[in-house]
């Protein structure tokens, strides 16, 4: 019976029982002649409050616009530029054929408030008033 008590603790432990809940958002655009571009956020939050916010972006080009894939490529990294070393900010990004993707990784424990205020994010703001902000800007969220 101490052993179940035990293995029952240590999986608790290991799961991670601090409570973090997420919630995720997703926009899709389609432009003609272009091409699909799908946003998607993850707010990862406890006790009511954003804990760690992940940003991905992928814009998935149509045949015609592959010889300007490069060019576009170069401007959409230009323009996260801003978020390069910072702390508690990850930022990847990834080039196919016809698709760009760019990801961002926020720990909004371990930003500044000069990064909090770049990022256009209200970290003090409540989880709900958060989603519906998301959900007025066009985002579906689960």
């Amino acid at each position: 019976m101490k052993r179940l008590i035990l293995l029952i603790i240590l999986l608790l432990i290991i799961s991670g029982c601090n409570n973090e809940k997420k919630i995720k958002c997703t926009q899709n655009s389609l432009q003609e002649g272009y091409g699909l571009t799908t946003q998607d956020i993850t707010l990862y939050h406890k006790n009511n409050k954003a804990t760690n916010y992940e940003y991905k972006i992928k814009v998935s080009l149509e045949d015609n616009m592959k010889d300007y894939l490069d060019n576009f490529y170069s401007s959409i990294i230009n323009s996260f530029a801003d978020y390069k070393n910072k702390n508690g900010i990850t930022l990847n990004n990834q080039k196919d054929k016809l698709s760009i993707t760019i990801s961002l990784a926020i720990n909004l424990d371990k930003i500044n408030k000069e990064d909090n205020t770049l990022l256009h994010f209200d970290k003090e703001k409540n989880i709900e008033d958060i989603k519906k902000s998301l959900e007025i800007d066009g985002y579906i969220c689960k």
